[in-house]
């Protein structure tokens, strides 16, 4: 989960904070929004919760701010007398908060489209840089899963994966042959059909093997980011933190709290 998350009201930002698991909101930003002309007094009379503070980075320098939990939050909603008031909560407690619990972050739906494809297109390169190292161009489960869990936490295991991949109409649903795609997606090349052979007791055996082609993994990370499931970096420190020593300040706020560039075989 990334520790700030910054959304705008009336062309305003507001941040969110992660503190414990739990969305903090700048009590400057909130109370800005709602209409307060003094944010000190309007947290200090409305708000009851236990005071904390978190250090942000902002153009000045590194500064605290006053961040408050999502009951005070509501207290302001309640007592302002912007005629906004209600859209922002419905902002807040219908859009953002349920899409930072789900997944760990929020994106607007006016910069969905725009996000969706620099992720996709981070996700790309990642892959072809991963490609370049690897020369094998198909993967099994094992390796699909482990490519997958680089974007997100908890990490996807080989059953998971498979499971997900049944919902989405992508596998078979029969027991028997759940290793098994769709023809559609075998027939589209997201599969790749292999014979594997071997002799037990002087007899010999074969079977269909299906290994995920390049294409048929772009595809998934691209069903997986529209449900959510993945969140891909969308910076170049975020991709290739190697190329950026961390500095004092970036060990102190931790914003960039996202998995390593590095990409390994399960």
């Amino acid at each position: 989960m990334t520790n700030l998350i910054t959304f705008s009201f009336k062309e305003k930002p507001v941040r969110v904070v992660i503190i414990d698991g739990e969305p903090h909101w700048v009590g400057k930003d909130v109370t800005e929004s709602l209409g307060y002309a003094n944010s000190s007094d309007a947290i200090t009379k409305h708000c009851k919760g236990v005071a904390k503070r978190y250090p942000l980075q902002t153009e000045g320098g590194i500064q605290e701010f006053r961040v408050l939990s999502e009951a005070d939050v509501l207290r302001l909603i309640v007592n302002s007398r912007l005629p906004e008031a209600e859209k922002f909560e419905r902002l807040v407690f219908e859009e953002v908060l349920p899409s930072i619990r789900k997944t760990g972050f929020y994106v607007s739906p006016s910069t969905q489209l725009e996000s969706l494809q620099t992720r996709l297109q981070i996700a790309e390169m990642k892959l072809q840089v991963f490609e370049e190292h690897h020369p094998a161009k198909f993967y099994d489960y094992d390796e699909a899963a482990a490519l997958c869990s680089h974007y997100r936490k908890p990490p996807f295991g080989r059953e998971h994966l498979k499971r997900w991949l049944v919902t989405k109409g992508i596998l078979c649903k029969q027991a028997a042959k759940n290793d098994k795609p769709i023809q559609h997606y075998l027939y589209i090349r997201w599969f790749i059909p292999v014979i594997h052979e071997w002799y037990r007791r002087g007899r010999k055996y074969s079977e269909n093997r299906f290994y995920i082609s390049p294409k048929g993994l772009m595809g998934m990370i691209e069903m997986m980011i529209r449900d959510n499931l993945l969140h891909i970096p969308a910076t170049p420190q975020q991709v290739f933190p190697e190329l950026y020593p961390p500095t004092e300040a970036s060990q102190r706020l931790s914003i960039a709290d996202e998995p390593s560039a590095d990409v390994e075989m399960a």
